[in-house]
């Protein structure tokens, strides 16, 4: 019967009736007939229909239909409802989905994700849209999430951040896994480098510079004005002695504590002249040249 009729008027007969038994007219439906009735029907109204079928059938009818609609009908399901569609669909379809959804909604289905599987999304987009959604994302989640991802992607993702929210990318380096941020941040230029962890907190950036080597740290702290890099010096040199030293085992007694605190400063004492030295060297030796120069 249906197949004797347009689209629209099908799509008239499905609304009048209720949510299940359109459902079950749909289920007998190639996908690619059943995009084209749904896609006739108010986002509102075909969304209700599709969230009554199995979730395999209604990732075959959205991979059918254009993406701007096909995201117009996930916005208006509930997020759990939402990624199990997703997660039915061929990746690279819902990727292009996913990619030019409101980018609210978009945030909220990413967050009822698995970690691997959104970070496994936002690695296939471009890195604007993969920004605009990541700024939907509250920072903890968001960051680990850029645990997950090639590390050039997670880089080029935060580059395009910092023009939406400066303050948020800060937030998320300070929130990564600390060998992760490290690498992440060894992939920018040196103006945004700099740009980031003058926009830190001192003991943010010195415990992110305490995880470079010290050719890289030694190049940053090298570019800055000498106030500031000695200031961060100090921490950077404290935050390393103090993984080096206090992590390997807990004292256990006052006179152990004090031994250990005791070997701390002196080894904080030769980092510093040590790293001084690096500073001043880098200050000399590649002030004002662009690009990677740290690495």
């Amino acid at each position: 019967m249906f197949a004797a009729m347009d689209n629209s008027t099908t799509a008239g007969l499905l609304r009048e009736m209720d949510k299940r038994t359109a459902a079950r007219l749909l289920d007998y439906m190639e996908a690619d007939p059943a995009a084209g009735i749904i896609a006739e029907m108010d986002a509102d109204i075909a969304a209700g229909i599709l969230i009554e079928m199995d979730s395999t059938e209604v990732a075959g009818i959205l991979g059918e239909m254009e993406a701007a609609e096909a995201a117009a009908l996930l916005t208006e399901m509930d997020e759990g409802i939402a990624v199990g569609i997703v997660n039915d669909m061929e990746p690279s379809l819902a990727t292009n989905i996913l990619a030019v959804m409101q980018e609210s909604a978009a945030a909220g289905i990413f967050v009822a994700m698995e970690e691997s599987t959104a970070a496994g999304f936002l690695d296939d987009m471009e890195a604007y849209n993969a920004a605009a959604i990541s700024a939907g994302i509250a920072e903890s989640i968001a960051a680990g999430l850029k645990n997950n991802l090639e590390i050039s992607n997670a880089a080029a993702i935060l580059l395009e951040l910092v023009e939406i929210d400066e303050s948020m990318v800060t937030g998320l380096l300070v929130n990564m896994d600390p060998p992760t941020a490290t690498a992440v941040f060894a992939e920018f230029d040196a103006s945004t480098a700099l740009g980031l962890l003058g926009a830190m907190g001192a003991h943010s950036a010195a415990e992110l510079l305490a995880e470079m080597d010290l050719i890289t740290a030694a190049g940053l702290l090298g570019a800055m004005d000498e106030n500031s890099s000695a200031g961060l010096l100090q921490r950077v040199n404290r935050a390393r002695v103090i993984r080096a030293t206090w992590h390997r085992s807990s004292p256990t007694s006052s006179h152990e504590r004090k031994r250990k605190r005791r070997g701390a400063n002196d080894q904080l004492s030769d980092a510093e002249s040590a790293d001084a030295e690096a500073v001043s060297g880098a200050r000399d030796g590649v002030r004002g040249v662009g690009g990677r120069w740290w690495r």
